[in-house]
């Protein structure tokens, strides 16, 4: 029997990507793009001069390294200024003109809200080029905003805001009149946006709550889930089923992995296998950012998982973590970005410790898939706390009944999804099976949101964070390390 120690992490790279996190959420919010250059150029400088500096043992290293990780995330927000900050955009926003914009649409749109990115802009007669990530507010009535696929152009016309600094778009744009199609998506997005389409038509028929979620929880799309619904898996901690997470990469990456394995494939070659399948995976669910951070995650804890080394796992995710922050380091102040990369660093360090604890009293199997939402519920708990000042007293008990119904939901989900266009016959009985295990996810959240106390209050803002992570570290010492003596002596003491 293991002692239940969890192994040796690896945290060499861990100052890196925190330096990285830190330059980049400071950075993004600079007063002006001036001193992000000068803050970059320093910290390269001061890295430079460190690394001929004879410090002792392995700290010089260490500290150049965590250096170059913030000079290089400060280094990017400097060198995409002038993309997120056009000064024709910058005019017209202050002085409140109209301009006609082409823009190429990045994500789903969210109550006449979409995500997209600037190509081009007419105003005042003259024309220019962009490449500025902004969200357009559609007009009443402006089915075209609503309906618009992911890589269409759009032409618009309206008014120009500079977001708060920070925001992940440049500039919010409050379109006046309708938006015109000015050209169609690239034909590989084009057929994963039919492909969608069709899966939502073969599940539209299935009765009940299960067939609203089934979309959701196979492919992320949640727009048939009633409000009644999407309330019942937030309070039940449910919600990240019906987002595309880093464990549905990880069910369709495993499966594939797995069957190459039953295939007789080459280990090389099924992992090339699993990567194209991942990537055309990301292409049916929308390749939004959100999806491809997930992709990224999973991608860090199956290599670490599948070598048996999960502790190990660490610097992949810290080099995940650099590599995301420098394409893009508006990332630094996004929620879906600190849950994935806090979910993918529970599982990898909490989930086998805690597993082989439980596994004392429980049987391995159910204590493995036990500590699995836990290690992630954890983890997350803190920065899910800034979003929702309370804890969900039933999170683990709903995850752990939901859970194993998430696999074949995403599975099915997507073969129906994929057999949708060819063949609807095959389609609508897929969708029908796996609208049972869906059924079921439904029903757990309902249930325990509707349970008393289901959201416990919590102390809000920084005290509460501080006091929930010093309880939620102490709990993990004394169940992983065991309790120092001096808290057992002091036990005692208490009369």
């Amino acid at each position: 029997m293991s002692s239940g120690r969890p192994a040796a992490a690896d945290l060499r790279l861990l100052p890196i990507a925190a330096t990285a996190w830190l330059g980049a959420g400071v950075a993004v919010v600079a007063p002006t793009a001036a001193w992000t250059l000068v803050a970059a150029v320093g910290l390269w400088m001061l890295a430079a001069v460190l690394a001929l500096v004879r410090l002792p043992g392995a700290w010089r290293g260490l500290v150049v390294l965590a250096l170059a990780g913030g000079a290089l995330a400060v280094t990017s927000v400097a060198g995409q200024a002038g993309l997120r900050a056009p000064p024709v955009l910058n005019e017209a926003a202050q002085a409140g003109r109209v301009v006609q914009l082409v823009v190429a649409v990045s994500g789903r749109s969210v109550d006449g809200r979409i995500p997209a990115t600037a190509q081009a802009v007419r105003i005042a007669g003259s024309t220019a080029d962009l490449a500025t990530p902004v969200l357009l507010f559609g007009s009443q009535g402006d089915d075209g905003i609503r309906a618009a696929q992911i890589g269409s152009l759009l032409r618009v016309t309206g008014t120009v805001q500079a977001a708060d600094p920070g925001e992940d778009v440049a500039f919010l744009v409050f379109v006046r009149g309708f938006s015109e199609r000015a050209g169609a998506p690239p034909p590989l997005l084009a057929a994963a946006d039919a492909v969608r389409r069709d899966f939502r038509n073969a599940a539209s028929g299935l009765p009940g709550d299960g067939g609203a979620l089934l979309p959701g929880l196979a492919i992320g799309d949640t727009s048939s889930v009633s409000p009644v619904l999407s309330d019942a898996m937030k309070t039940a901690s449910l919600s990240h089923l019906t987002a595309v997470s880093g464990a549905n990469c990880a069910i369709v990456v495993g499966l594939t992995l797995a069957l190459g394995a039953a295939a007789g494939l080459p280990r090389r070659l099924r992992l090339v296998v699993a990567a194209l399948v991942l990537a055309g995976f990301v292409v049916v669910v929308t390749p939004e950012p959100s999806v491809i951070r997930a992709a990224v995650m999973a991608v860090v804890a199956l290599i670490a998982l599948a070598t048996g080394r999960a502790a190990r796992g660490l610097p992949l995710l810290c080099v995940a973590v650099v590599v995301l922050l420098a394409i893009d380091p508006w990332l630094s102040h996004s929620y879906g970005f600190a849950l994935s990369v806090l979910a993918t660093g529970g599982l990898l360090l909490l989930a086998r410790p805690l597993a082989e604890v439980m596994a004392r009293w429980l049987p391995q199997g159910l204590a493995l898939v036990l500590a699995v939402p836990l290690a992630a519920q954890l983890a997350c708990q803190p920065v899910l706390l800034m979003l929702n000042p309370s804890l969900p007293l039933y999170g683990v008990a709903a995850n752990l009944l939901a859970e194993p119904a998430a696999a074949p939901v995403t599975v099915l989900g997507l073969i129906a999804c994929l057999a949708a266009p060819v063949f609807p016959p095959l389609a609508t009985v897929v969708s029908a099976v796996a609208w049972v295990p869906a059924s079921w996810i439904a029903a757990v959240a309902t249930f325990f949101a509707g349970l008393p106390g289901a959201r416990a209050p919590w102390p809000t803002g920084v005290p509460g964070i501080l006091l929930l992570s010093a309880l939620t570290v102490a709990g993990l010492v004394a169940a992983l390390v065991g309790v120092p003596p001096f808290v057992r002596r002091a036990a005692r003491a208490v009369p």
